[in-house]
């Protein structure tokens, strides 16, 4: 995940649905516990604790700071480091990760036994 922030200042990021009356659905709880840590996962859900871009950046909430005008750039600079011939593999081991933190288990819908590894 890319975050506005480097400059200006106000920008904040923080899940505030429990502290405004709103439960968070189970399964983005285990999502988040499985990205962000439990502690983590447990200052952002529970007590709806907002974060700075800079303190974020830190817990590993988000994988960089850009400017605001950089960030649409970058997302799709990063994207393009996968090949286009490698996406099913891509989304299949997506799709993998965020099973491991629901219990379940991925299809595997890849119909091509081509390696995607460079040479």
């Amino acid at each position: 995940m890319r975050l506005p922030g480097v400059g200006g200042t106000g920008r904040k990021f923080g899940l505030n649905e429990v502290p405004i009356g709103i439960p968070m659905p189970s399964v983005y709880v285990r999502m988040l516990a499985y990205a962000w840590g439990e502690p983590v996962a447990s200052r952002a859900c529970l007590l709806g604790e907002i974060f700075s871009p800079a303190q974020a950046h830190a817990l590993g909430m988000v994988h960089e700071l850009a400017e605001g005008g950089e960030v649409v750039e970058r997302a799709v600079e990063v994207a393009g480091t996968t090949p286009q011939d490698c996406i099913e593999q891509y989304a299949f081991t997506k799709r993998a990760c965020q099973a491991a933190a629901c219990g379940t288990s991925p299809t595997w819908p890849i119909r091509s036994t081509r390696s995607c590894l460079p040479g």
